[in-house]
């Protein structure tokens, strides 16, 4: 069991730092957000005027409230936003009903006032009046006195009341701007902490209380689409769900899973496993031990476990982990579990599965081949991994790809490299078109402008009515504006054939894969083949564009059945999927291995001996791949690259051969050894010699008649001279041996029968 104190930063609504130490964890991971945060269904009313209802933005979905309502559902789908705002409006408007105002203000607006609010029994209200007050001469005190009105009837309801700041806005009448300015100030002062900053960041440095240009949508009254959002993430950034929870009276510890847990999906060894710990309830100090099982894709289980010492207040959340082997490539069953004894067990426990792509590995055969000849290395992998082959151990130079390479003429020895890699061997990403569905019609025509080249594989749309619908999908080399009513200007490019389960369904479209270029223009068009199937996407005022790096969809046109009918423009719900650029590597890639290529030329025979005692050594010059056969006077043998051979009695002379054998031809190699008695006194019965230590030439004197043949030996065996002479009756011969290096030799000398050896000595000369 491991026993770690934890020092961690955590979240709270009263941010804390626990300071301690854990051995062997990773200290510091990124704040989460409020674990309490989607635990309960929430339904939150907007109140306000244009800016909430969205005005200024290019489309429905990129207005603050809009983009709200979606992370309130993506947090819990559970989640509703109403928004009753309306164009226009002020705080008069928003009073509740049956309120009477002052001569000539205007009434409120009973389907759309606190009264309709709390009347949908909201768990909260945000309210967004950012200048309509001031543009009608509305001071700070009438102001205030309204929303404090309107904030009266929600906390008798129990409804929270959240209130924006005023916005800027372009006013030039410095009357109307200070309001502004000072509502800002009262707004900030008096609601505080429930108070949605929308003023910070909007403002223009040079022009006090007006939009900066780059939020300004043109009317120097609303904002464009980075507008609003900052003023969603303002709102977003307040945590109304994280707020609102209301904790129960013990603690109530979780886990949960961080996105994107494995750090490495080549496999690890050492695998760090972070998990989140969550408080859901009361505040907790009791040590708490944790546990974790991990079967791995061979069926091997481990098991591990921790204890966890460190304070846990209300909606914190702290970190905590496990290293794991999860080095091999497969599937991992992975389950957590705390021995918490809180009030709810039922989320005290973790079961999921992670993949684990591996790191390929390399199977190599080098070759062996005579210099200008070609070389065929092979290289294998697992099935579906890449094989690449490279010039040099850095990678920079690719000279192939697959399990063989082939390699020539080669003139000498050399190393090259290989490497295999996992994954596909591209990016692959998405572009997602969102827009609020509203209109359901038979056809869709659209533009995507490639700005990188890249291949469409798929693309998914919403289709309105369910059942089995065939999609025909239709292109063109261009805009399809101008061409909305030519069916001549289009090519069927396929029909897919779908099951769509229920009305607005995403249904995923498959085709041919769509190749674009950078800077081409393909038009897109999808018509259900049924005339009265509908698609389903949104009315719109103008054009819009989504974009990612590598595209743009430019959307689009309503078209009705076979090119009868154009109806622009509209918003397209879909989302495409394309792969662009290369990434030989994938997701994973071995390290470059080495593939030895021995070129060998045709072999030299050469070889030494030397004596020891009575025992000649033989020793070849190396060949590479060479094979040696020697023959020592009884056949040819394979007796290695060295041996050792001794002859039988001293003064014998043999003559030994090698034979000298690779791929790449064979060559021999004879000489001849003299075993002498050099250590006994020279044998010499018919014969004598002098001088002896020599210079040059020596003397030798006999009897007899035939031809006298003399040899002159080294001490290693070696002869260094001969030579014949003929004789009869008594004779001297002078044999002139010049250029004999000073030292110790066997002169041998044989006439007829008769046989006699002589240890000499040749001195340098002066």
């Amino acid at each position: 069991m491991i026993s770690c104190t934890w020092v961690c930063s955590t979240w709270s609504k009263k941010p804390t730092l626990l300071l301690a130490i854990c051995l062997g964890m990773i200290p510091l991971i990124q704040a989460q957000p409020n674990p309490c945060a989607s635990l309960d269904s929430l339904h939150i009313v907007v109140l306000g005027s244009s800016t909430a209802a969205g005005a200024g933005a290019s489309t429905a979905d990129s207005a603050w409230v809009s983009r709200y309502r979606h992370a309130l559902q993506a947090l819990n789908p559970a989640n509703a936003l109403t928004n009753l705002a309306q164009g226009g409006y002020n705080t008069f408007r928003l009073m509740p009903t049956g309120f009477v105002p002052p001569p000539g203000r205007p009434s409120p607006d009973t389907t759309r006032n606190i009264t309709a609010a709390l009347s949908l029994q909201p768990d909260a209200i945000i309210i967004n009046l950012p200048s309509n007050d001031a543009g009608i001469g509305h001071g700070v005190a009438g102001q205030l006195a309204n929303f404090d009105t309107i904030l009266s009837l929600a906390a008798l309801a129990g409804v929270p009341v959240w209130m924006c700041t005023t916005q800027p806005r372009n006013y030039s009448n410095q009357n109307t701007l200070q309001i502004q300015l000072d509502m800002r100030d009262s707004i900030l002062i008096r609601y505080t902490p429930r108070v949605l900053d929308f003023w910070s960041g909007l403002e223009d440095s040079t022009s006090l209380g007006w939009i900066d240009p780059a939020f300004d949508s043109g009317d120097g009254v609303h904002l464009n689409d980075a507008g609003h959002a900052l003023l969603y993430q303002r709102a977003r950034a307040a945590d109304l769900p994280g707020q609102l929870y209301e904790a129960p009276s013990v603690p109530d510890l979780a886990l949960a899973r961080l996105p994107g847990l494995i750090s490495d999906l080549c496999g690890d060894a050492n695998q760090w496993l972070p998990l989140l710990l969550h408080n859901l309830g009361a505040s907790s100090s009791d040590s708490l031990d944790m546990y974790l099982q991990r079967v791995g894709p061979a069926g091997d289980t481990i098991m591990q476990s921790l204890t966890y010492y460190a304070a846990l207040g209300t909606c914190e959340t702290d970190t905590i982990g496990f290293w794991l082997d999860m080095q091999a490539a497969g599937s991992y069953a992975l389950r957590a579990w705390l021995a918490a004894n809180d009030t709810f067990a039922g989320n005290d426990s973790l079961s999921w599965a992670e993949e684990v792509t591996g790191t390929p590995q390399l199977a190599i055969s080098g070759d062996t081949l005579c210099v200008g000849d070609s070389s065929l290395l092979l290289a294998s992998a697992s099935a579906g991994d890449r094989i690449y082959w490279y010039a040099d151990a850095a990678g920079d130079s690719i000279l192939g790809q697959g399990p063989l390479l082939e390699l020539g003429p080669v003139d000498s020895s050399r190393q090259v490299y290989a490497q295999a890699a996992r994954g596909l061997p591209y990016f692959s990403d998405s572009l997602v078109a969102q827009s609020q569905p509203g209109i359901h019609w038979n056809g869709f025509m659209f533009d995507l402008i490639a700005t990188e080249t890249l291949t469409l594989d798929s693309l998914a749309i919403r289709i309105f009515d369910p059942g089995q619908q065939a999609v025909e999908i239709y292109v063109r080399d261009s805009t399809h504006q101008g061409a909305e009513l030519t069916p001549n200007a289009w090519t069927l490019h396929a029909t897919d054939t779908v099951f769509v389960p229920q009305e607005d369904a995403w249904t995923m479209l498959h085709f041919p894969a769509m190749d674009l270029a950078t800077g081409d223009t393909l038009a897109i068009y999808l018509q259900l083949s049924t005339p009265s199937a509908r698609l389903s996407y949104a009315w719109a005022t103008q054009p819009a564009t989504t974009s990612t790096p590598e595209l743009t969809l430019w959307s689009g046109s309503g078209i009705s059945h076979q090119f009868s009918a154009v109806y622009f423009p509209r918003h397209l719900n879909a989302r495409l999927f394309y792969h662009f650029g290369h990434r030989p590597l994938g997701d994973c890639a071995s390290a470059l291995v080495p593939v030895d290529v021995w070129a060998h030329t045709a072999p030299v025979a050469s070889f030494t001996g030397s004596f020891s005692g009575d025992t000649l050594w033989l020793s070849p010059t190396p060949s590479p791949g060479a094979t040696y056969l020697w023959d020592l006077g009884q056949g040819p043998q394979d007796l290695g690259d060295s041996t050792v051979f001794a002859m039988p009695e001293p003064d014998s002379l043999i003559e030994i051969s090698l034979l000298v054998s690779n791929a790449c031809g064979t060559d021999t190699a004879t000489q001849s050894f003299l075993l002498s008695s050099l250590g006994l006194p020279a044998s010499s019965p018919r014969f004598s010699i002098g001088p002896n230590p020599f210079q040059d030439q020596i003397g030798i004197r006999g009897e007899g008649h035939g031809h006298l043949w003399l040899e002159l030996w080294d001490a290693q065996g070696r002869k260094v001279q001969e030579r014949g002479f003929p004789v009869q009756g008594s004779w001297e011969i002078d044999w002139k041996i010049p250029g004999v290096a000073a030292g110790l030799y066997i002169l041998t000398a044989r006439l007829g029968e008769n046989r006699a050896h002589w240890r000499v000595q040749a001195t340098p000369r002066d």
